[in-house]
């Protein structure tokens, strides 16, 4: 667990299917100086 004061990142994410319909969502409240977040998309 984080440390009063201690930095911290939100993360909310929705996938989809292939018909556009939300088939899941997730949201994550994740210490900043415990993670290396990375993401490849195609925008």
């Amino acid at each position: 667990m984080a440390g009063r004061g201690a930095g911290v990142v939100g993360v909310g994410e929705t996938a989809f299917d292939a018909d556009g319909a939300a088939v899941e969502v997730n949201q994550m409240v994740l210490e900043a100086a415990a993670y290396v977040l990375e993401y490849d998309f195609e925008a």
